[in-house]
């Protein structure tokens, strides 16, 4: 008699827990069931805070952004910028996380921009 009682309650014990499994995969969530199958609350999400920090931008000058030295020819511009862009083509990084193709697209847009500035063409 006290055999079965046992199996019974380790039976319902396997139901209970899979009751507790399956709602909580109904759910989209990992279950919350703490240590002796006591179900802990989901604590609420917590508020977007801004962040502590400050991102301080510091301009560079078009020649340190062609990492050319001041007064090179337009030939050298150029140069400097086709080999930058290739380098920095966001297409090579287009496998990567988008963190580094939001950075591969920024020095491209910098890299264009002090090329236009040194060989005085209009950005559109």
């Amino acid at each position: 008699m006290v055999g079965a009682l046992v199996r019974l309650a380790i039976v319902l014990g396997i139901f209970w827990l899979a009751g507790v499994l399956l709602r909580a995969l109904r759910a989209g969530r990992p279950p919350r069931v703490g240590p002796g199958g006591v179900r802990r609350p989901v604590p609420p999400p917590r508020p977007e805070r801004p962040p502590h920090l400050k991102v301080v931008e510091l301009k560079k000058s078009p020649w340190e952004v062609l990492g050319l030295e001041p007064g090179a020819g337009p030939e050298e511009v150029r140069a400097a910028r086709d080999r930058l862009l290739a380098a920095n083509d966001p297409a090579r990084v287009a496998h990567m996380s988008p963190e580094v193709q939001a950075a591969a697209r920024r020095v491209c847009e910098e890299v264009r921009e002090a090329s236009a500035e040194l060989l005085g063409e209009e950005r559109a």
